[in-house]
């Protein structure tokens, strides 16, 4: 996969290009859905800017992807053949690989701005991020360049002065407009100032001037609302955007930053001024028609003017800093980036390794003079054999691949083991599909089922892997019975290669998630990932989860983990018991949406369902925030999967509360008829978010699943696990918890929102508190450090639910059926 940067900014084009250019919000998700429409591009990522405007991608191929994107650019921007011709190769520029990586780590850092080291830009690279994340536009070679690239921003301003030393673009036209003033005999403190508009620029705009103690402040926006909200925050007055001349007529400052795509402020608003006036204009297109800027006594500073002001920026020790630390963070990241080029080649080298294993063990499983013991055993040694043999040269292997200056590797395997380069592909989903529907046989199995599996494969002599796949033979029911304890597990022909051992429970929301892990975990390692349906207590039961006991999801996984017939097991975060086992770690991948969701016959919402309402849900949790409600709902207990319960509504139940995440899991969020906001239905602690266990022993399996872990969605669910620990309360109890954390404004801090409910099931009494704590995140605390900070703040907040009385809730009677 080919990593891109193709754009246009201040630094390759005129302002006056920028402005013909520029892209609004709905014209850059035009251009990111074309993109992923066309194929060449897979993952793609707009930042438009009044500075920039940019396309992070990752392409199948270099130019079929720039080609892609200048012709999308080209379309957008409504250019013909000719002018497109020109004005792409005049003004854009395109980084490749290495040089996108460096690219995309200096915008980060506010190198590339206009203003050297400028802070505004770190929020608009993050918001671009989110919007493609959020619309499904991003995989895994954006998501791991935006969140490093996002990580180096923050360190940057965290370990260096650049944030003191560099004004942003606001003040520095406002430092302009000082000195503009200042000959009309005025100072920015004694100035009248009004600004026009009220998104970021804006904001930060009105902030500064608040700051600066100008004489008066004003505030217009075409959206009335915001505009007073903005106005309240600092202290300002919210005047009329349908009346900018009375706005412009008593004021000695003007600040114009919307997104508009026409000029807002023209030279009819200022007719008959006689007054000295500075009007900044900060957008682009650009708010000011240019004809303001002939009127006698205005002056007119804009993007243009900013750009040719001299030392605009942090000084140059500081930017000397900077470029320091960017090299070293550049380096390391293209180091990983060369090591991970050789994974496909390594995962094509152990599948052909396995070829030969199978090629071998058909023609042992056709031989007459071997017993079904001696198979099984001479198919086990083979493979670990073949596994040993390879380990070693393979992790080598990645590490010298990623050092500087390295010799092509993979093309050296390619040559050295005659490898069809048309094997040596990253795997699409219908390949790793057929992967994972092979389960591998536990050493704890009966010789005599991998004896039968081998006689009964030797027809697929020369087949590929995904083929044998489809092909293995299952156990049936006159195999040997699973030993005494053992869990059930459905195993299939031995293993061919090595192999991630994934074990999760059979039902579709289950495997629905745990083959998502399994994927990151093939993506990730370049090694063969097998999904182990295994059965749980809590499975085929309609009994309440309360009366059998914690954990009944989740023990079975973990007795297979202790018995190494699963490398890893993945568990819904909210069904594991609060007490963690010593020998087994725990990663979190990124959080889905926590939140509650109802699904009601005819498209209807809490507010519109009446008294007697049967709303079908067997929490503790979700009963008593519904009784709470005082609407007179009937909560009906119900048990069974996501079509089951999804199945009533229309017919008993008149709807039914279900976790937005498990939904969109399963492909049925489209039937939701409401997002319940946590103000009203404070999700379960924990909800949303997926367990991925290994034992700690596992060092290698350990180190892979690290690499899923998400730090913020770490610390959030350690936050709220530690409350439900802390109050001595299992996930069937009626508790809510939700942790939300977020980057701070100070530097080298994240905040951390906790919000915590305990109540009666009747709904007769709700206790809710909330917390709110600075949590350091500098790049030496660690995802463990950052997460037991976080559960410190869950037992502080518990605390405070206890000493409201808390405690008398959780004694109450209240009965189970899911969480």
């Amino acid at each position: 996969m080919n990593l891109l940067v193709v754009g246009i900014s201040h630094r390759s084009a005129a302002v006056e290009t920028l402005e013909r250019l520029a892209v609004g919000p709905e014209a850059a998700a035009d251009l990111s859905r074309a993109l992923l429409r066309g194929g060449e591009v897979r993952e793609a990522v707009v930042l438009s800017t009044c500075n920039r405007v940019e396309v992070y991608a990752a392409a199948s191929s270099f130019h079929g992807g720039l080609t892609a994107v200048v012709d999308e650019l080209h379309r957008v921007w409504g250019l013909s053949e000719t002018e497109a011709a020109l004005d792409f190769a005049s003004c854009g520029y395109v980084r490749h690989g290495a040089d996108a990586v460096a690219h995309t780590f200096r915008v980060a850092a506010g190198l590339d701005s206009m203003v050297a080291g400028e802070p505004q830009i770190l929020g608009q690279l993050r918001e671009a991020y989110e919007t493609a994340r959020e619309a499904d536009q991003v995989g895994r070679r954006l998501h791991e360049l935006f969140q490093q690239a996002l990580r180096v921003g923050k360190r940057v301003r965290a370990e260096t002065d650049v944030d003191a030393a560099a004004p942003s673009i606001v003040t520095a036209a406002l430092g302009l407009a000082e000195t503009e003033l200042a000959q009309a005999g005025l100072s920015l403190a004694g100035a009248r100032a009004a600004v026009v508009g009220a998104g970021a620029m804006g904001s930060l705009a009105t902030a500064t001037l608040a700051r600066a103690g100008v004489k008066t402040l004003a505030v217009a926006n075409r959206d009335r609302a915001k505009a007073d909200r903005l106005a309240a925050e600092w202290d300002a007055e919210a005047a009329s955007y349908d009346d900018l001349a009375a706005l412009a007529a008593g004021v000695d400052l003007l600040v114009c930053a919307t997104a508009s795509p026409e000029p807002v402020l023209r030279e009819a608003h200022l007719a008959g001024r006689t007054e000295p006036l500075v009007v900044c204009d900060l957008a682009l297109p650009k708010d000011v028609a240019e004809a303001v800027a002939l009127i006698e006594g205005v002056t007119v500073i804009d993007i243009a003017e900013i750009q040719r002001a001299e030392a605009a920026g942090a000084a140059a020790e500081t930017l000397a800093e900077v470029e320091a630390l960017l090299a070293e963070e550049i380096a390391a990241y293209n180091e990983s980036l060369r090591a991970d080029a050789v994974t496909p080649t390594v995962a094509a080298l152990r599948s052909a390794a396995a070829d030969i294993v199978e090629t071998e063990l058909s023609r042992v499983a056709r031989r007459g003079d071997f017993t079904d013991d001696q198979r099984a055993e001479v198919a086990r040694t083979v493979h670990r054999v073949v596994q040993r043999l390879l380990h070693e040269p393979t992790v080598r292997v990645r590490e010298l691949a990623g050092r500087p200056g390295a010799p092509d590797y993979a093309q050296a395997l390619r040559d050295l083991f005659a490898l069809d380069a048309g094997t040596v592909a990253e795997p699409d989903g219908d390949r790793l599909a057929d992967a994972l529907r092979v389960s591998p046989v536990p050493e704890s199995a009966e010789a005599g089922v991998l004896a039968d599996a081998l006689a009964a494969d030797h027809s697929t002599h020369g087949s590929n892997a995904a083929a044998r796949a489809d092909e293995a033979p299952r156990l049936s029911s006159s195999a040997a019975p699973t030993p005494p304890g053992a869990s059930e597990v459905a195993p299939a022909l031995g293993r061919e290669a090595p192999v991630i051992r994934v074990g999760t429970r059979g039902s579709k929301l289950a495997l629905a998630q745990s083959g998502m892990v399994a994927e990151e975990l093939a993506r990730v390692s370049g090694e063969r990932v097998e999904l182990v349906e295994i059965k749980t207590t809590g499975d085929g039961t309609t009994v309440p989860v309360a009366q059998l006991g914690v954990g009944v999801f989740v023990n079975q996984l973990r007795e297979a983990l202790d018995r190494e017939e699963i490398d890893i097991a993945v568990h819904s975060f909210k069904d594991l018991p609060t007490a963690q086992p010593e020998h087994l770690v725990i990663s979190v991948p990124p959080r889905a949406d926590a939140r509650d969701v109802l699904i009601a016959s005819g498209g209807r919402t809490l507010s519109d369902l009446g008294p007697g309402a049967r709303i079908g849900t067997g929490s503790p949790r979700r009963i008593a925030q519904l009784n709470a409600l005082g609407r007179g709902f009937e909560c009906v207990p119900i048990r069974g999967n996501i079509d089951t319960r999804i199945g009533r509504v229309g017919d008993d139940l008149d709807g039914v509360i279900l976790a937005a995440a498990g939904l969109k899991r399963v492909g049925r969020e489209g039937e939701v008829t409401e997002y319940l906001d946590p103000l009203v239905m404070l999700p379960a602690p924990a909800q949303g978010a997926l367990a991925v266990e290994c034992r700690k022993a596992d060092m290698t399996t350990a180190l892979i699943s690290s690499k899923l872990n998400d730090r913020y969605s770490q610390a959030a669910v350690a936050a709220e696990r530690a409350l439900l620990q802390r109050l001595e309360a299992g996930c069937s109890a009626p508790v809510a918890a939700l942790a939300d954390v977020a980057e701070s404004a100070e530097p080298g801090e994240v905040d951390l929102y906790l919000r915590g409910a305990v109540g009666a099931v009747d709904g007769s009494v709700i206790e809710r508190l909330s917390t709110t704590a600075a949590l350091p995140d500098a790049r030496e605390t660690g995802d463990a450090e950052l997460a037991a900070r976080a559960a410190a703040v869950g037992i502080a907040l518990a605390e405070d639910l206890l000493a409201a009385g808390a405690e008398q809730l959780l004694k109450l009677d209240a009965s189970s059926d899911d969480c």
